[in-house]
C-alpha cells in the first residue's frame, strides 16, 4: 500500500474553520520510507508510487468496465511516467519558514525561550515578516502549504503578489488560515509592529484594469462584519503609476457609488527605490525603482491625485534576484533609511503648509523655521521598510539538510548568538562557498535593530520611529524544495570536436529551454543532472520488503563508481544549438527510459515556462516526527 498523507479538511490552530474554502493541497502526499536517503532514491521511489497508482487505476477500469475514456488523473500519471515530473519536498518549505524566523526574528526566540533557565536572551528584538514572492513559484499547493505551516506554527507570513491571479490565490489562503492573526506568540505589547496586512501588490507597473480588479477584490460590503476595512498595499516607482491608481479609484467610485454595493479598500502606497544590484543573477534596477532625486516628484504627484500623506507608508527595494553580496544588502538598508527620511521631510512640509492654510495665515512669505518652531507642526513618519527579495536559496541553517530524505534533522544550529560568524555552505552541485541567508541575516542585524529602536527623547525625529520590517523572499523558500525528474526518450553518439577518437553521448529529454530550463537563455545557466538508471526486472511493489532491500543493495553496489562519459543534454525542440539544457557533463552510460534528475529547480522555473511545458507536480514528505506530518 502506498504510504501517503491524506489532505482531508483539517482546521489547524489559528486557521479558519470555514468549510467553503477550497483546498489546493494534493489528494495524496507520499510519505518517504526509511530507504529513501537522497534525491535520486526519492525520485526512484516516487516513480514506483506513480506506477502503482497507474496500475490501481487500470485495475479499477477493468473492474468497472470503463475503457472508453481516460480520466484527468490517469492522464497526469501517464505524463509523469512518460515525460517526467517535478518532485516537491514539503518538509523543506516547513523548515525554511522556521529557519527564516530564527534568522530574522530574534524577538520570537526571546519570547519562546522565557521558561528556559539556561537561555540567555538576544540583545536584538525585532522581526522581519516574510512575504513569499508568489511569482517565484505560483504552484497553488506550495502557496497553501506555506500558509498551513505558518498557521500551525503561529509564525507571521504574507505574500508578495505581482498579478491578479496571485492576489486571488494569496487572499484565499490568508482568509482560510487566518494568517493576519499569526504573531509568533509574542505578547501584544512586544510585537514590534508585526503587520496585520499580509499582501503587498508589489508589481510597480500595472494595467489600469488590473488596478480596478485589485480594488474590487479587496473591497468590502457595507454589511461586512469585520472590524476594519481591508488595506491594499500598492508599490509604485513613478508618476505614471500614480495617474493609473487615481484613474482606477475614480472608475471604482463611478461604478459602485450609485448602488453602494462595495466599499473601496484603504489604499496604502509603498515607494520603490533603486538600489545597486550588480551582484545578482538577474538585476532589476534597469526596469524598476526610482532614484533618490525622483522621490519628491512622486510624492508630490501622490498628494495632487487624491492620495493623502498618511497613506504613504514606506519604501521598498530589491537587490536583484539571487543576490550573493552581503554588502549590497547593507548598502540597500542605508539607502532605504535615507529615502524614508526624505519622504518624511517632504510630507512634514506638506503638513506644515496645510496647517498654515487652516489657520488662515495672511503673511505667506517663505521663512526657514528653526528647530524649536518646526516641532509645533505635525511630523510625518513612514512606518514600513520592505527589504524586497533576492535572498539566496541556501539558508545556512538546517533548512537544506536531508532534503528528499526520510531522515529528520536532530541537531538545531544556534542562531541567537549575535557574535555568530557568517556561515557558508556548499551545494551538491558546486565546490565553491556560497553566500547564505544566514550570512546576510547576521550582517544586517545591528542595522535592523537600529531601525526598530525607539528614541523617547525626540519623538519628532523621523529616524527614531520603530519601523515595521518585511521582506519578499521567493527563491529562499522554494529553490531547494523542488527537483525535476526527466525521462530520456532519445540517445545518440556524436563525434567530439576536440578529440576525433572520442564520442559524446547526447541525451534528449522532454523539457527544454522554452520550458522550465528557460534560465539557460535568460541567465546563461547550465543545469547539471544526476543519473537514475532503471534496472530491468526490478519490482515496483511497494508492499514487497524486497523492493526496499534492493534499493539498499543497489546503493552499496555503487561503491565502485561507474565509468563516466562526456555527455550533453538537449531539449525536445530539435534545435541542438539553442535548446541545450547542459552543454557538457560527465554521466555513466545511459539508455532510453533512464532518468535525469535536476536538483534545486523550484525558483523561476514553473513561473517562466510556457503552460504546455510545465511538468506534472508530485509531492513527498519525510520526517514523520513533525506535527505537520499528521493528516490534514
Amino acid at each position: 500500500m502506498v504510504s501517503s498523507i491524506s489532505s482531508s479538511s483539517h482546521p489547524s490552530p489559528g486557521s479558519s474553520s470555514s468549510s467553503s474554502s477550497s483546498s489546493s493541497l494534493p489528494s495524496n502526499v507520499t510519505r518517504l520510507p526509511a530507504s529513501v536517503t537522497d534525491l535520486v532514491s526519492c525520485v526512484s521511489h516516487e516513480i514506483m508510487v506513480i506506477e502503482n497508482e497507474l496500475d490501481q487505476q487500470t485495475q479499477h477500469d477493468i473492474i468497472s468496465e470503463r475503457k472508453l475514456r481516460t480520466t484527468d488523473e490517469e492522464r497526469l500519471l501517464e505524463d509523469a511516467i512518460d515525460d517526467g515530473f517535478m518532485c516537491v519536498d514539503l518538509k523543506v518549505l516547513e523548515r525554511k519558514l522556521k529557519a527564516w524566523h530564527r534568522l530574522f526574528s530574534p524577538a520570537f526566540d526571546n519570547n519562546n525561550n522565557d521558561n528556559d533557565n539556561n537561555y540567555e536572551p538576544s540583545s536584538y528584538n525585532y522581526t522581519v515578516t516574510p512575504y513569499f514572492a508568489v511569482k517565484c513559484n505560483p504552484d497553488a499547493c506550495v502557496v497553501e502549504w506555506l500558509a498551513r505551516t505558518a498557521s500551525m506554527m503561529n509564525l507571521p507570513l504574507g505574500y508578495d503578489c505581482a498579478s491578479i491571479a496571485e492576489l486571488e490565490l494569496a487572499k484565499a489562503q490568508i482568509q482560510k488560515y487566518s494568517l493576519e492573526e499569526t504573531d509568533g506568540g509574542i505578547d501584544k505589547k512586544k510585537r514590534n509592529n508585526i503587520p496585520t496586512t499580509r499582501i503587498v501588490y508589489a508589481n510597480p507597473q500595472r494595467a489600469e484594469a488590473d488596478l480596478m480588479h485589485a480594488l474590487e477584490l479587496f473591497a468590502t460590503t457595507p454589511s461586512h462584519s469585520q472590524s476594519k476595512e481591508l488595506e491594499l498595499w500598492l508599490t509604485l516607482d513613478g508618476v505614471e503609476e500614480v495617474y493609473k491608481i487615481a484613474t482606477a479609484r475614480k472608475l471604482f467610485l463611478e461604478k459602485h457609488h450609485a448602488c453602494d454595493a462595495l466599499r473601496m479598500p484603504n489604499v496604502k502606497i509603498v515607494l520603490r527605490i533603486w538600489v545597486p544590484d550588480g551582484h545578482s543573477q538577474v538585476p532589476l534596477g534597469e526596469k524598476f525603482g526610482m532614484r533618490m532625486e525622483e522621490i519628491d516628484n512622486v510624492v508630490e504627484a501622490c498628494l495632487n491625485h487624491g492620495i493623502i500623506a498618511d497613506d504613504i507608508i514606506g519604501i521598498s527595494y530589491h537587490c536583484g534576484s539571487g543576490c550573493s553580496s552581503v554588502e549590497t544588502y547593507l548598502e540597500a538598508l542605508e539607502m532605504g533609511r535615507k529615502a524614508l527620511t526624505r519622504i518624511d521631510d517632504r510630507l512634514t512640509r506638506h503638513y506644515r503648509e496645510e496647517e498654515e492654510e487652516e489657520t488662515d495665515i495672511q503673511e505667506k512669505k517663505v521663512q526657514k523655521l528653526d528647530e524649536s518652531q518646526q516641532k509645533q507642526y505635525k511630523r510625518h513618519r513612514c512606518w514600513l521598510l520592505d527589504m524586497g527579495g533576492g535572498f539566496p536559496g541556501i539558508d545556512g541553517l538546517d533548512g537544506d539538510d536531508n532534503r528528499f530524505s526520510a531522515d529528520a534533522k536532530k541537531e538545531v544550529k544556534e542562531t541567537t548568538d549575535t557574535s555568530m560568524p557568517a556561515t557558508t555552505q556548499q551545494t551538491a552541485t558546486t565546490t565553491t562557498t556560497t553566500t547564505t541567508v544566514a550570512d546576510i541575516a547576521m550582517a544586517v542585524r545591528p542595522v535592523l535593530q537600529s531601525l526598530t529602536n525607539i528614541n523617547d527623547k525626540d519623538e519628532n525625529d523621523s529616524s527614531s520611529l520603530p519601523l515595521t520590517l518585511i521582506a519578499e523572499p521567493g527563491r529562499y523558500f522554494v529553490e531547494g524544495a523542488i527537483a525535476l525528474a526527466s525521462r530520456i526518450y532519445q540517445k545518440q553518439q556524436v563525434n567530439d570536436p576536440n578529440d576525433d577518437s572520442n564520442k559524446i553521448r547526447e541525451y534528449r529529454i522532454p523539457h527544454g529551454v522554452q520550458g522550465v530550463f528557460k534560465d539557460v537563455l535568460l541567465c546563461g545557466e547550465s543545469f547539471i543532472p544526476q543519473p537514475l538508471q532503471i534496472i530491468e526486472g526490478q519490482s515496483n511493489d511497494l508492499d514487497d520488503p524486497a523492493t526496499h532491500a534492493d534499493d539498499q543493495q543497489d546503493s552499496s553496489k555503487q561503491e565502485s563508481p561507474p565509468k563516466l562519459y562526456l555527455s550533453r543534454v538537449l531539449g525536445p525542440s530539435g534545435d541542438d544549438t539553442e535548446d541545450v539544457v547542459c552543454d557538457s557533463c560527465l554521466l555513466p552510460e545511459l539508455d532510453v527510459g533512464d532518468w535525469l534528475v535536476f536538483d534545486r529547480m523550484g525558483a523561476y522555473t514553473l513561473s517562466i515556462a510556457s503552460r504546455a511545458g510545465r511538468p506534472v507536480m508530485r509531492y513527498v514528505r519525510g520526517d514523520s516526527s513533525s506535527p505537520l506530518s499528521s493528516p490534514m
